[in-house]
């Protein structure tokens, strides 16, 4: 996982690279670009957060990536941040 300001925007996994992105730009990746829903495992439900990047925005040409990246940055630091949770002891 990527942080920004402690919340998370990325996943590097065996799927692939995945963002949390605002919605209608993932969306479009969805549409447009083969992009899909993160899956860990093929059995996993897909995640309504996350979209695994097709590996043609991450090759030679990243100006793509670069801005998937900051839009996805951008959109988790304008979310609010979730309570701490109290420990239990």
């Amino acid at each position: 996982m990527a942080y920004t300001m402690g919340r998370p925007f990325a996943s590097l996994s065996n799927a692939g690279i995945a963002l949390k992105l605002p919605e209608s730009d993932r969306a479009a990746l969805l549409g447009e670009a083969r992009g899909y829903p993160l899956r860990y495992d093929p059995d996993d439900p897909p995640s309504k957060s996350y979209t695994v990047l097709p590996e043609e925005s991450y090759g030679p040409g990243r100006e793509r990536l670069e801005k998937m990246l900051a839009a996805s940055i951008a959109f988790c630091q304008a979310q609010p941040l979730k309570p701490k949770r109290r420990r239990k002891n």
